[in-house]
């Protein structure tokens, strides 16, 4: 694979991302994505300086094939998925997802959201990242965690 840089920032931080307006609802989203491969050093540090700035959970699972495990806020969670569709892949895809409402009334703000978010997750907040032959153990904190059938719908398998 080409060593390319890939812009992790994509226009955004978290610094800007946190001063959002309050909002009146609140979800936690949870996605996974199956890329042809996870490679280039500069993927993999574009995806963990992504996750970071956006505060999003994120597991993945580098080598032929790459998975990435992705737990956050929604908003968070789809600019991530945004942000990484414009690098280059030869394949990248959402083959799962799944939203818990947390809030749906009043004002709520930054850090509230933050709060209602953190203490929904099933999956560690943080970047984690698996080695090519290591996909039992992504499944493993998967199952772990209750999410056996989101990781399942990487290989298509599981219900919607």
């Amino acid at each position: 694979e080409e060593e390319e840089e890939e812009d992790p920032s994509c226009g955004t931080t978290r610094q800007a991302t946190s001063r959002s307006p309050a909002h009146d609802h609140v979800s936690l989203s949870r996605k996974i994505l199956y890329a042809h491969h996870i490679i280039a050093d500069s993927k993999r540090r574009a995806l963990r300086e992504l996750a970071v700035d956006l505060g999003v959970g994120a597991a993945v699972k580098i080598g032929w094939p790459g998975v990435i495990v992705l737990e956050g806020e929604t908003r968070r969670v789809e600019e991530f998925v945004s942000c990484a569709q414009r690098w280059r892949w030869k394949q990248l895809v959402v083959r799962g997802e799944m939203r818990v409402e947390l809030a749906s009334s009043g004002t709520i703000s930054g850090d509230a959201t933050s709060s209602l978010v953190d203490a929904a997750r099933a999956l560690p907040k943080a970047f984690v990242e698996f080695g090519p032959t290591e996909m039992s153990a992504l499944a493993q904190l998967c199952r772990d965690a209750g999410l056996e059938e989101l990781f399942l719908r990487v290989f298509k398998k599981g219900g919607q």
